[in-house]
């Protein structure tokens, strides 16, 4: 399990990104994140351009969101749990802490997919079950999270190629978002992923394969599958190019 940081600001993990790359000697990098995941992205994409090639962010973008909000509660769930009621409820091994949990969270989180993401982040160690995640660092940290250091990175841009894929459910990205994504990324594509929601490539893995692959290949075709949408064009007109 990687070590585990207080600092939970978007500059310190695009740093440990960039480390990672010098320390494997990597060349030719395609960054892809999701999530909090897409905004490091992002981030260490215009903070060190020349280091990475492409990127890709998955159902996120430089604009504010209020939705991120509505993940605290899960924090605070997680948080909250009693494992040694967990191992007393349950048989004691982390499949069966697991689908204790699972089922103990169906009223506050009603969604299974949620559930399940959310349960693949508990670990057993030496028999003792933790959060693989920092989770009370995330919490601490979370008016930065749910925003984007505009002031630090104001006047940088990314111009490689850059693409940006929303859940087609998802209210995470939207059309509008586009100038502010323009603007930090100007060669960014816009793609939506019809039917699934924030977690895309959970939804639909098939879609974000193909996608995933295609751009890392550097394929000049625009890979649309069917229930791929391309806003692009509909986001250009919004800025007036």
């Amino acid at each position: 399990m990687s070590p585990h940081s207080l600092d939970m600001s978007y500059f310190a993990m695009a740093q440990d990104v960039a480390k990672i790359v010098d320390e494997l000697d990597l060349q030719d990098v395609c960054l892809v994140g999701h999530s909090m995941g897409g905004k490091v992205a992002m981030c260490a994409a215009l903070l060190e351009p020349e280091r990475f090639s492409r990127l890709m962010v998955v159902d996120s973008s430089p604009a504010y969101t209020s939705k991120a909000n509505k993940i605290m509660p899960y924090l605070q769930l997680m948080m909250n749990v009693d494992f040694v009621q967990a191992k007393r409820e349950s048989d004691g091994t982390l499949l069966g802490i697991r689908q204790w949990l699972f089922d103990t969270w169906k009223k506050d989180i009603p969604d299974e997919t949620m559930r399940r993401f959310l349960l693949t982040n508990l670990e057993q160690r030496e028999g003792e079950c933790e959060w693989r995640v920092n989770l009370r660092a995330i919490a601490a940290c979370w008016h930065h999270i749910v925003g984007f250091p505009d002031n630090e990175l104001q006047g940088l841009t990314f111009s490689n190629p850059t693409i940006f894929v929303a859940g087609g459910r998802s209210d995470y990205v939207t059309l509008s978002d586009f100038p502010k994504i323009h603007r930090y990324f100007p060669q960014a594509r816009l793609l939506t992923v019809e039917g699934a929601g924030h977690w895309v490539h959970v939804d639909d893995p098939h879609s974000v394969l193909h996608l995933i692959t295609a751009f890392v290949k550097g394929s000049s075709e625009k890979p649309l599958l069917n229930g791929v949408v391309d806003l692009t064009d509909k986001g250009l007109a919004l800025i007036g190019t």
